[in-house]
C-alpha cells in the first residue's frame, strides 16, 4: 500500500530549557547532515540526569527523528511531546496526584532507548515542544533532534480575510487544524484515537471543501465507515451519526456534483432510510438505542437534539434522492412524524439544531443563544450555534464588525 504522505524533517528554532549540565545543547540548532558518522565532533552532551526542551516553532503532526552519536549506561530516555510549553512538563492522570494531563490514544508521554550510531523515529502524535528527560547514570551524545513532520501536499483554494487581525488568526490556525487531520482519511484530531467519527466529519467537511475541494479523504472515509458498519448497525454505534452520515453526502455532492460516488452509495443510502423510517413511530417518537447530540446534552436533552437531527438529516437527503431520481417522499414522511415539542433546555446546541431542522426560526431563538455569550457553547456543535444567530440577521449598532474578503 502506497502512503502519499510527506515526511519532512524540521530542525528546532529555539532551546527553551536544559537542565542539568547538557553540553554543546546550542549544536542541536545548527544544521548538519543527517547522517551518523564514527567521528562526530558536534553534538549535544549529557553526563547523565537533567532535561532538554525544543520548540519546533508550529504546530505538527507526527514524532521526532534523533541520531544518537553515543549511548553508554542507562539510556531510557523519558520523551514527551506537548502542544504547549507547560504540556511538555506535565504529569499524565495516575502518575501523580491531582494530575489532569492525558496520554491517551497517540501516546505523547513515554520512555524510549538510545542507542549508539542509530537514527531512529518515535511518536506519532500532535505537538510543537518536545521534552527529553535524561536518566542518572547515562552518558549520551546526540547529534540531530527534528521534528519528523507527516502531511500530505495539499494546495488551497479557498481563503478567507477580514479587516481584524485576531480573525485572521484564528481563521488561519483553524485552517491548518483541518489540513493536519487530512492524513490517511480525515480525523477529529491527530492526538486523539484514528477513527472516523462521522459526527465530527460534517462540520470538517464543511471545512475541507471550502479549503480544498473534493478531496478524496472525504469520499475515503464515508466508504469506510460504511464498509464496516453493515445494516442494521448505526455508525459508530451510535444511531445519530448515521443521520450525520447522509447530511455529509449531500453536502459533498451539492459541491463537487459527484453522481458516480453517489451511485456507488446508493443502496446502503436507500436502505438506511427505510431503517430510519421504520424507526418513526406514528406518535413522533424514536426508537433509537440512544439519543446522542453531543457529549454536553448526553445525559439531558440528546433526545430532542437527535429528534431534530434526524429531521435535518432527511432535509439534507432530498438533495441525495433528487440526484439519484429516487422517490423522496419517505424522506417528508419521515421528518413530518418526527415529534417537534421536544425542547433542548439551556442547551445551545439543541437549539441550533432544532433552527436546522426547521423546528424554529433563528430569528425567534437569537436571543437564547446569545445569552451569557460564549457560556454553554459546544466544541462539536459550534459551527451550528454560530450560523444560527447569523440566520438571525441580527445587528450591533453598537460593535463595529470587520470587513470580509472571501476568495
Amino acid at each position: 500500500m502506497k502512503d502519499n504522505r510527506i515526511i519532512e524533517y524540521i530542525m528546532p528554532v529555539r532551546i527553551k530549557a536544559a537542565e542539568g549540565g547538557i553540553v554543546n545543547v546550542l549544536s542541536l540548532l545548527r544544521e548538519k547532515p543527517p547522517q551518523i558518522g564514527l567521528n562526530e565532533t558536534e553534538y549535544a552532551e549529557t553526563d547523565g540526569g537533567g532535561y532538554l526542551i525544543l520548540d519546533f516553532g508550529r504546530e505538527l503532526s507526527g514524532g521526532v527523528r534523533i541520531l544518537t552519536y553515543r549511548a553508554e549506561g542507562d539510556a531510557q530516555v523519558r520523551l514527551r511531546f506537548g502542544e504547549s510549553l507547560s504540556e511538555t512538563c506535565s504529569e499524565p492522570k495516575g502518575m501523580q496526584e491531582g494530575a489532569t494531563a492525558t496520554n491517551d490514544h497517540s501516546l505523547r508521554d513515554f520512555y524510549i532507548k538510545l542507542v549508539s550510531l542509530s537514527d531512529m523515529r518515535f511518536g506519532n502524535t500532535g505537538f510543537r515542544f518536545v521534552r527529553l528527560d535524561f536518566p542518572a547514570g547515562s552518558k549520551i551524545k546526540i547529534k540531530n533532534i527534528f521534528a519528523a513532520f507527516e502531511h500530505r501536499d495539499l494546495k488551497r483554494s479557498g481563503r478567507f480575510e477580514c479587516s481584524d487581525p485576531a480573525v485572521n488568526r484564528i481563521f488561519d490556525t483553524a485552517a491548518y487544524t483541518v489540513e493536519l487531520c487530512m492524513q490517511g482519511m480525515l480525523w477529529d484530531g491527530i492526538k486523539r484515537d484514528r477513527l472516523v467519527w462521522i459526527g465530527d466529519m460534517h462540520p470538517e467537511t464543511l471545512a475541507v471543501i471550502s479549503l480544498f475541494g473534493a478531496d478524496t479523504c472525504i469520499e475515503q472515509a464515508l466508504s469506510f465507515v460504511r464498509g464496516e458498519t453493515p445494516l442494521p448497525a448505526f455508525m459508530n454505534n451510535i444511531p445519530s451519526y448515521s443521520f450525520w452520515w447522509l447530511a455529509i453526502i449531500a453536502d459533498y455532492y451539492l459541491h463537487n456534483g459527484n453522481i458516480v460516488f453517489l451511485e456507488r452509495e446508493r443502496d446502503y443510502i436507500t436502505s438506511l432510510v427505510s431503517l430510519i423510517d421504520a424507526l418513526v413511530e406514528k406518535d413522533g417518537s424514536m426508537r433509537l438505542p440512544r439519543y446522542f447530540l453531543d457529549w454536553p446534552t448526553a445525559d439531558a436533552e440528546g433526545r430532542a437534539g437527535t429528534y431534530a437531527l434526524c429531521a435535518y438529516a432527511m432535509e439534507k437527503a432530498k438533495v441525495i434522492y433528487r440526484a439519484l431520481g429516487e422517490d423522496e417522499s419517505v424522506l417528508d414522511g419521515i421528518a413530518g412524524r418526527i415529534d417537534r415539542s421536544l425542547r433542548g433546555g439551556d442547551f445551545k446546541q439543541v437549539t441550533a439544531m432544532r433552527v436546522f431542522a426547521g423546528f424554529d426560526s433563528a430569528e425567534d431563538v437569537v436571543g437564547r443563544l446569545l445569552l451569557h455569550g460564549a457560556h454553554g457553547m459546544s466544541t462539536f456543535m459550534s459551527y451550528y450555534i454560530l450560523s444560527s444567530v447569523a440566520m438571525a440577521a441580527v445587528s450591533y449598532t453598537h460593535l463595529t464588525l470587520p470587513t470580509i474578503r472571501l476568495v
